[in-house]
Formats: structure tokens, C-alpha cells, sequence
């Protein structure tokens, strides 16, 4: 069965002294570093990855396509995929949800495949 897996949470950008950045620097941080998440995903070879960013509230999902027995499995697989290509991208992940926390949402998707017919024209 295959699931998309979406987690939910915040994103900042903090100087050397842990002070949270704002304005368009900061969203040009953020901006580059999702880009490096995306690419990170990409070299996993990670399944339909999606990022959405809404730079108002730096209000960040990250979804991804997994196949799994459940939906808790499925957050299983899906959980290290994301944290480690957000670590890959320099990013750091101190306050990691776990599988039971409400930042994850598991939808189940229905895939299938029908064989076609070609015919020459």
C-alpha cells in the first residue's frame, strides 16, 4: 500500500549567538536551504518529495510518497528520510517529532496500472 506521508512544523534561521533572523535575508536562507532539502530528497531517490513554504508564518510541510504495511509505518520510513536530508542540507532537527506527534499526516493513495493497447496509426 503506498501512503504520502506530510509533516508539518515551523523553520528559522538563528546567527552564531542563537538569535532568530528575520526579514529577506532570512527568507532567502530558508528559500536555499528547502532547495538543498529538495535536492537531498532527490539523491535518496525519495518518491514524489514535496516542500511547501509559507514565508508569513516560515510555516514549512515536507511530503513524500512511501510504500508501507500501515500508516505508522509509513511515518516510520518517511520520518528518517526527511530528517536526514534536512541534516544533509545543513539544516539541524533538535525538536524531531515522533511517529505519534499531530506535525504528521498519513494519507492513503491508491495506485494502479492498466495495460494499454498501442495501435499504429
Amino acid at each position: 500500500m503506498h501512503y504520502v506521508v506530510t509533516l508539518s512544523g515551523t523553520i528559522a534561521v538563528t546567527d552564531d549567538d542563537g538569535l532568530r533572523l528575520v526579514g529577506d535575508e532570512a527568507d532567502t536562507l530558508i528559500e536555499q536551504h528547502l532547495d538543498a532539502v529538495m535536492d537531498a530528497l532527490e539523491d535518496m531517490d525519495a518518491q514524489d518529495p514535496d516542500i511547501e513554504l509559507d514565508l508569513t508564518d516560515c510555516s514549512v510541510r515536507f511530503a513524500i510518497l512511501v510504500e508501507a504495511t500501515d500508516p505508522e509505518h509509513a511515518i516510520d520510513i518517511a520520518s528518517p528520510q526527511v530528517r536526514k536530508a534536512i541534516d544533509a542540507a545543513g539544516g539541524s532537527t533538535p525538536d524531531w517529532p515522533d511517529s505519534t506527534h499531530r506535525a504528521w499526516a498519513v494519507r492513503r493513495v491508491s495506485l494502479s496500472a492498466s495495460p494499454v493497447e498501442l495501435v499504429a496509426a
